[in-house]
């Protein structure tokens, strides 16, 4: 599995994100069991003609197939322009991915290809507003944080007002890392402050990213695994499972017992037609 993002700050800061939802993230299982996160240098080199096509070809010459292939770029000013750029370059480059929608969900778009491998995109900052992974992180601030970061703005304003030669679409970096530069042990990088929790990771406005990682990921998240895939039960069938619902998950409850290994594979919906049913992975005498 992999995951192509611009830069070296989404390289860096993703793995912190996950860790601090619980996410084991060893070097050991990079590529297989987490994604290989590969900084390509920018949006134009992803979006290059043959990058999507040429990273699933390269991988049937290997052991094992590229499985799942993620794909985070900055919106910047234009998040619509960004989504339409990679459905044309899909259009071009996986001719069973000639039909994305016209718009990104909201959620992450997340889709299984003909070959059984999955595709999944996220726009930063959440798929439909303009900005980069500044702004993903400006949302989270902790609570008791939010007037120093307002008092950081003022200040931006005021050095453009002074001359500052700041373009419009650097504004929000500038603030956050004129924020950051006010706390002991002053300018971290960005993975480091979500570390040191001067950003929270587990902030409710991080979540719909978490969300679209674990599921095109398959990752164990607090004890879970989670995977995506269609509907194909009824929401009657999660409350007489006794499992919990997640939406735009499958999940697998293993149990061990006498040496032997029982998985129960279930499915959920919802109106999207994209759901779960997360149980916790667990030892017992057959519980499932």
């Amino acid at each position: 599995m992999k995951l192509l993002v611009e830069g070296a700050t989404e390289r860096r800061l993703i793995p912190q994100l996950m860790k601090a939802q619980g996410i084991a993230w060893d070097k050991a299982d990079i590529g297989t069991r987490v994604p290989h996160i590969v900084s390509l240098g920018g949006v134009t080199n992803i979006l290059k003609r043959g990058t999507f096509s040429n990273e699933f070809k390269s991988s049937s010459f290997k052991s094992t197939s590229l499985e799942r292939l993620g794909v985070i770029v900055d919106a910047n000013g234009n998040a619509p322009g960004r989504w339409e750029a990679i459905r044309q370059r899909c259009a071009s480059d996986l001719p069973d991915m000639g039909d994305l929608p016209e718009q990104i969900p909201a959620e992450g778009f997340v889709r299984q290809r003909a070959d059984g491998s999955w595709l999944g995109v996220w726009i930063m900052p959440d798929n439909r507003q303009q900005g980069a992974a500044e702004e993903f992180l400006l949302d989270l601030v902790p609570d008791g944080a939010t007037e120093l970061v307002e008092y950081a703005k003022r200040c931006v304003d005021e050095a453009r007002q002074r001359g500052a030669s700041l373009r419009d679409e650097d504004v929000t970096k500038s603030v956050v890392h004129t924020w950051l530069a006010w706390h002991e042990e002053p300018g971290p990088q960005l993975h480091e402050a979500v570390m040191r929790r001067l950003l929270d990771p587990q902030h409710p406005q991080s979540q719909p990213f978490i969300s679209w990682f674990t599921r095109l990921f398959a990752l164990v998240l607090d004890g879970r695994l989670v995977r995506a895939g269609p509907s194909l039960a009824e929401d009657t069938a999660v409350a007489s499972a006794g499992l919990e619902y997640v939406p735009g998950f499958l999940a697998l409850r293993v149990c061990v017992w006498g040496g032997g290994l029982g998985v129960r594979a279930a499915w959920g919906g919802i109106p999207q037609n994209r759901g779960c049913l997360v149980a916790p992975i667990r030892e017992d005498p057959c519980g499932c």
